[in-house]
């Protein structure tokens, strides 16, 4: 969901020379838009209650809703309303795209308010809502990563302002090890809490995109959510605080009809908690779950997340972040676009025009490679922007990159 005019989301193409393949001008760039949130909430007073946002997008728009159906249940009544969307996207600085969407009802009330923004890598760096409370979350993208250097998840009930903020750090593989936390409550200054380390176990069956989680993040998600890497299985997740003593909390992990999910829970004299969370075989967030309880009393929330694939929209959007397979630079480009792919074995580049047509297919070998900005005819391209998309090892990654002479 995202993007426009002078921006730099770069990926991949490479050359290290094999063939040109057919060029086919109908070979669309895809996408992944969530295209319905179940959010079910259950008790052992009113039994399970549930929201079911269903998103319809504007015609040739990926990331622009026009409107929303919800689906509501409370105590077991049913009702739907139809929910008009006003979308504004607006360009906060060169390469930035940022989408604010308000929801509201018939009678003209407002359901919500949410938004986020985006940088020249698609990356998010900027999310919000405001139903009553007010959630946010920054984002600070390491350079020429998809990984996030630090993140502030923000909470505002009242007068009263909570955050929460992760400082992480990576191994020699590239891999999220360690998360710092600093808490504060409205203008106290940062303090320090301690930090999380991942031990893991072996590559995940699929990549999955880990920053789908919005505001789940700190209620069915919570510190496993903070700490899940993108590649990689996590076997057990330690707790270092200030005071006290150190904690571990062991993931369980199991295979589902369609991806994988990974399962925590506690259990003490005062009852038990559980917490899980599963993806699609497409890397996509599949569902979360919290609850907790004891011989007297229970609760819990699970929210289900379903996505659609359609064409990416080249005129207004950034696309959807993706599976990063390479790092490319420096983006912008003059003579020349470098990537590093994090394997050597071979893989497939195509670039596109913004009006969709393939320029160049071609066969390349991993590795470090450069690509000089050349179609598939040898001919130089004009400055500007390009899609780039590239496919290895089953994982395909697409972006955008701007060409400067």
């Amino acid at each position: 969901m995202k993007n426009a005019r002078f921006i730099i989301l770069g990926l991949m193409l490479g050359l290290l020379v094999c063939g040109t393949g057919e060029l086919d001008a109908m070979d669309p760039v895809m996408g992944l838009r969530l295209q319905k949130k179940v959010m079910e909430n259950s008790s052992e007073s009113s039994g399970i209650n549930t929201d079911t946002c269903i998103y319809h997008y504007r015609a040739g728009q990926f990331s622009i809703v026009d409107s929303m159906t919800l689906e509501q249940r409370y105590y077991y009544t049913p009702s739907t309303q139809y929910l008009s969307c006003e979308t504004i996207v607006s360009y906060p600085e060169p390469g930035h795209h940022r989408f604010d969407f308000s929801y509201h009802y018939p009678d003209g009330r407002l359901y919500s308010n949410e938004g986020y923004e985006t940088d020249q890598l698609g990356r998010k760096v900027y999310e919000y809502i405001s139903s009553g409370s007010s959630s946010v979350i920054h984002y600070y993208p390491a350079e020429m990563s998809m990984a996030a250097d630090s993140l502030v998840y923000k909470r505002i009930a009242g007068a009263n302002i909570w955050q929460t903020k992760l400082v992480y750090e990576y191994d020699s593989l590239g891999r999220r090890d360690k998360g710092h936390v600093y808490s504060t409550l409205n203008d106290a200054p940062w303090t320090y809490v301690g930090y999380y380390q991942n031990v893991y176990s072996g590559l995940l069956p699929f990549q999955i995109d880990t920053g789908e989680w919005g505001f789940d993040m700190d209620f069915t998600g919570g510190k496993l959510a903070w700490m899940l890497d993108k590649r990689y299985r996590i076997e057990s997740m330690e707790y270092h605080p200030v005071t006290g003593d150190p904690t571990t909390m062991q993931l369980g992990f199991s295979q589902t009809d369609d991806g994988f999910k990974y399962l925590t829970s506690h259990h003490d004299d005062y009852g038990s908690s559980y917490r899980h969370i599963g993806f699609h075989s497409n890397g996509k967030l599949n569902f979360s779950h919290s609850s907790s309880g004891d011989e007297w009393h229970f609760s819990g929330s699970t929210h289900y997340y379903y996505w659609e694939e359609a064409p990416v929209s080249v005129s207004d959007e950034v696309l959807v972040p993706s599976p990063q397979i390479c790092k490319i630079y420096p983006n912008p480009f003059k003579d020349k676009l470098n990537l590093a792919f994090s394997s050597k074995g071979p893989a497939r580049m195509k670039v596109y025009d913004l009006r969709g047509r393939l320029l160049l297919q071609r066969e390349i070998s991993g590795g470090s490679v450069d690509w000089d900005g050349r179609d598939a005819s040898g001919r130089q391209l004009a400055a500007g922007i390009y899609l780039l998309r590239l496919s290895q090892d089953g994982i395909q990654q697409t972006s955008k990159c701007v060409m400067m002479k």
